[in-house]
């Protein structure tokens, strides 16, 4: 066990010197979503003969950029990753991938809250307290369920995304098939469904419980499907 413990920090941190790059490319794409959260998210209302405009500063534009830096992760990952010579096997190696995926997710989600609630901060020193209107505290409780159901969406798309990677070093057709397959897949099921669309299936959520047995439940399934992939390929070869 102390081998197989040792084999897998070993591959965890070759991972992370590996894609080193991409790891640290975090940075733009957060401070893209900052400079794009700076001017706020206006919204206008008519009612009757009056217009009501307000503008909402959030970390939005920070999470989705943050979450489109966890699918290409593992799309890159996957191309330069190598097996730690003959003594590796395939579930040290996919062990090692788990836990490069647990470190990125955890590392997009606690960077894009603190850097969210800093840009907050930043809009009220520069506005003041006069010039905004409402002011929303947040909690700890509601920063831990924040940071908690931002991990489970990196998880998510980052199993999504190593799922694709994997496929495509099988046949590189994939890589426009797969993504044809879910545009696909997504209008059809909004085409049928509407509002309960497969989108909404999770990002719709609002029971913690079940937004958690959703993430977890299909990032098991999409690696798991990854790792027979994965197996089959390498046998092959």
């Amino acid at each position: 066990m102390s081998r197989f413990r040792e084999t897998v920090i070993t591959l965890f941190f070759r991972r992370l010197k590996m894609n080193a790059l991409i790891i640290s490319s975090l940075v733009i794409f957060q401070m893209a979503g900052l400079v794009a959260s700076l001017p706020g998210e206006t919204t206008t209302i008519w009612l009757k003969h009056m217009i009501m405009t307000t503008t909402a500063y959030t970390g939005n534009m920070i999470v989705m950029l943050t979450l489109l830096w966890a699918f290409i992760v593992p799309l890159y990952a996957t191309k330069r990753k190598t097996f730690a010579g003959k003594t590796s096997k395939y579930i040290e190696c996919f062990s090692a991938d788990v836990l490069f995926m647990l470190f990125v997710s955890l590392l997009g989600s606690l960077t894009a809250v603190l850097l969210s609630l800093a840009g907050r901060l930043l809009i009220l020193f520069y506005r003041g307290f006069d010039g905004i209107h409402l002011f929303q505290a947040v909690s700890l409780r509601e920063l831990f369920i924040t940071l908690l159901a931002l991990c489970l969406n990196h998880l998510l798309v980052f199993s999504f995304g190593y799922l694709i990677g994997e496929a495509v070093q099988v046949r590189r057709a994939f890589q426009w098939f797969i993504p044809l397959m879910l545009f696909f897949v997504l209008f059809l099921s909004l085409l049928l469904f509407g509002k309960n669309n497969l989108l909404a299936f999770y990002f719709a959520e609002t029971n913690l419980l079940s937004f958690t047995a959703k993430c977890v439940v299909s990032a098991v399934l999409f690696m798991g499907i990854a790792f027979v992939i994965q197996k089959r390929s390498e046998v092959g070869r």
